[in-house]
């Protein structure tokens, strides 16, 4: 089970690579966190798509790495204009 904060992967193009084998890419763009009405490992990233309209949701439990692909434009663009 993954044991980092999902948040800090915000604004960034991350690759999800899951116990199952199952891999996704992409800008993660929302996070559902744990609470004390649900179980250890059901808080979750989550990833638009825009070609389909659908999220994609993996929830900690089944997640074994997340890595960083690259920044976005967004985030390039913001780290740019605080300097």
């Amino acid at each position: 089970m993954f044991e980092g904060d999902f948040h800090q992967f915000q604004n960034l193009i991350v690759k999800v690579t899951c116990f199952d084998g199952r891999e996704y890419t992409g800008v993660a763009t929302s996070f559902r966190d744990h609470d004390d009405t649900s179980l250890p490992g059901s808080d979750c990233i989550c990833f638009y798509e825009s070609n389909t309209g659908r999220r994609a949701d993996f929830f900690r439990a089944e997640i074994k790495d997340i890595t960083i692909v690259c920044p976005t434009k967004q985030f390039i663009e913001q780290v740019d204009g605080a300097a």
